[in-house]
């Protein structure tokens, strides 16, 4: 609804200048605490701070892809939160990997070559079986290089390492917080 509909629906259509920009302003006023209100329900504002040097990072990073410091930071949290998005960086896992599906592949070509050369183009159970295994195999050595790890989790199995493992932390921290 816009403002003169608004006034024709109070009865004012016909006011004084004065009454009239009085009558405007109560309606704007009006008018965005209702957008507000209405905007809370689906969206949440959310403020970060950053160091001068992450924003100018960012800032740049924006720059590269032609779009705001906002837009790069929404698509993170999207990308790797909502979507959990997770890079592997081990070399030997992926060697790992590909070790695994050349194992599948292989075992594939058997099944299909047996397939070919036996009676009524027959399977065993045992070479499907063999297959799923290597499958499930694969998929625990994806998982568990590609989900997050508790940081927790990893604290408490290195102190049971040793024993000095959370003083070493600690004095990183404390470097690190005497730096900023």
């Amino acid at each position: 609804m816009n403002f003169d509909e608004y006034l024709l629906q109070i009865g004012k259509s016909s006011c004084t200048p004065e009454k009239r920009m009085e009558l405007y302003n109560a309606w704007r006023r009006t008018k965005l605490r209702n957008n507000q209100i209405e905007r809370r329900k689906y969206q949440k504002r959310v403020e970060l701070k950053f160091s001068l040097e992450d924003f100018n990072r960012f800032k740049s990073d924006a720059e590269k892809l032609k779009t705001s410091v906002t837009a790069v930071l929404q698509n993170v949290i999207t990308k790797g939160y909502q979507e959990q998005v997770y890079m592997m960086v081990s070399h030997e896992v992926l060697e790992a990997i590909h070790l695994k599906l050349s194992e599948i592949a292989t075992s594939i070509n058997q099944i299909q070559f047996h397939i070919d050369n036996r009676p009524n183009n027959q399977v065993y159970l045992e070479d499907t079986k063999k297959l799923e295994e290597q499958f499930y195999k694969l998929e625990n050595l994806y998982l568990s290089f590609s989900t997050p790890v508790s940081l927790e989790q990893f604290f408490r199995e290195e102190q049971q390492k040793n024993n000095r493992f959370i003083e070493y932390v600690q004095r990183i921290l404390d470097i690190i917080k005497n730096e900023l």
